[in-house]
């Protein structure tokens, strides 16, 4: 934004998080696979302010190891409420440009998109110039903006009174108060975005609430009583959810997944029942790749064009090349690499591995911290023994290998180009190219009619 003045960010996040019921914080719960705080600071970092500072609980934070470096962080040692973090936030940012503009937003709140915040900056900089603002905009001299939703069960929501020429005069706090609600009554988003003296001078001046907390949405009233007025932007309710219970949480999950699958589909990918298919914030996938019903795809994904992956498949970490075939009920872990016509079968773990172009482990296989070349096959059954209870080690196949069915290769060990394992051998030596490795116990053979005679009971 052009001459804008400077933006600092304070993220409110100090809460116990006590109903999500969970010893585990609040912030670190995972959404779209990384912690719901993290969904916040990015949002932050993607309006690029000077500086971004969070406001924590006292106590052990241990979450905060999943925050940027630049990110800085101020305790509110007393749960006081919205305006008191707030207030912890503001006077640990220093001194600064008057003019500078603060964003308040909430660390349960990890929906809102960058363009929605980015219509906030720009009403609040129509509402504070010379040129006539837009009557969302709430007139000259605006004291900020705060975003307005319409939840479809407004309980919990602070409420937004309009007085008779329809200025926001007021937000009515649900916590302690009886105040009738209505389907689709107009509600607090959350954000608040004001001008920093503004916000020192109401900081000075705020007051207690009759539950012996200092709430930010006073800041409204405290305008209105003086001629200032908030503007209001409209946002819509799928990216207002607040996250307070492990119910709001699942409510997140879907709201996000479903934008996350109405994307992949737009960009060309095919999923046989969306409704089953879970991705990740990095998920990264071509267009031309098939999704069947109940695939779940962790952190860390790559799905290359004209790729499977078929029903009841765990994937992880992992970067899967053009033309592979994966599942079903297969797993894929961090590190696996899956090379280009790949195919990886039903009950098969990769861990760690690359597997090169045209290399197969079609059934019941293991195959763990281990380098597979091309054109290799990995039989039924077959299993990389890598740990030996203190150290994984390495296993290199490379490539026209044959492992034959329910072999064991014992780590460390190189199988070289052509050869071949007998099935159900359990190999410990290097393999040399062109050879067949067998190592089996010799197979005996005894009367059944014999011992019946020696022992009738059995």
């Amino acid at each position: 934004m052009c001459n804008a003045p400077p933006l600092f960010v304070v993220i409110l996040a100090a809460g116990k998080g006590l109903r999500m019921g969970s010893v585990r914080p609040k912030p670190a719960h995972a959404l779209g696979g990384k912690p719901l705080i993290s969904h916040v600071v990015d949002l932050a970092q993607s309006l690029n302010p000077q500086k971004i500072v969070i406001v924590v609980p006292s106590g052990p934070n241990h979450w905060l190891d999943c925050l940027p470096s630049s990110v800085e962080t101020v305790v509110q040692e007393r749960p006081l409420g919205t305006g008191h973090a707030a207030s912890i936030g503001v006077s640990s940012l220093g001194p600064m440009d008057p003019h500078a503009h603060v964003l308040f937003l909430l660390g349960d709140c990890p929906l809102l998109s960058p363009q929605t915040l980015g219509k906030m900056r720009l009403c609040y900089a129509n509402a504070t110039s010379n040129n006539p603002p837009a009557k969302t905009c709430g007139g000259q001299g605006s004291l900020g903006v705060i975003l307005e939703t319409h939840p479809p069960c407004p309980k919990g929501y602070g409420h937004l009174m309009y007085n008779e020429k329809g200025l926001l005069c007021r937000i009515v706090e649900s916590k302690g108060t009886h105040f009738p609600t209505t389907e689709n009554m107009p509600c607090n988003a959350g954000p608040f975005l004001t001008n920093i003296q503004e916000a020192q001078l109401f900081f000075s001046s705020m007051s207690q609430s009759p539950s012996g907390e200092y709430y930010l949405t006073h800041i409204v009233e405290w305008g209105a009583q003086k001629k200032r007025y908030f503007s209001t932007v409209q946002a819509p309710w799928a990216e207002c959810v607040g996250v307070n219970t492990q119910k709001d949480l699942a409510q997140a999950e879907g709201i996000l997944q479903e934008k996350w699958r109405n994307t992949a589909l737009e960009k060309g990918v095919s999923m046989v029942d969306p409704s089953t298919v879970y991705f990740s914030f990095d998920t990264r996938i071509d267009p031309d790749v098939i999704l069947h019903p109940f695939v779940f795809l962790g952190p860390g994904v790559t799905i290359d064009a004209h790729s499977t992956i078929y029903s009841f498949c765990h994937i992880e970490g992992a970067h899967i090349q053009s033309g592979a075939q994966i599942g079903p009920f297969c797993r894929l872990r961090q590190g696996a690499s899956v090379g280009k016509k790949g195919c990886i079968g039903n009950f098969v773990e990769i861990k760690n591995a690359t597997l090169g172009p045209h290399t197969k482990a079609k059934h019941l296989s293991y195959v763990g911290d281990a380098h597979v070349g091309p054109h290799t096959n990995i039989g039924a059954g077959a299993v990389i023994c890598n740990f030996d209870g203190n150290y994984k080690w390495q296993t290199t196949i490379e490539e026209n290998v044959s492992i034959g069915a329910n072999s064991s290769l014992v780590a460390p060990l190189v199988i070289q180009k052509g050869a071949a394992i007998g099935a159900g051998s359990v190999i410990t030596k290097n393999v040399p190219p062109r050879y067949l490795a067998v190592e089996r116990g010799s197979q005996r053979l005894f009367s059944l009619s014999k011992i019946l005679k020696k022992h009738p009971k059995t």
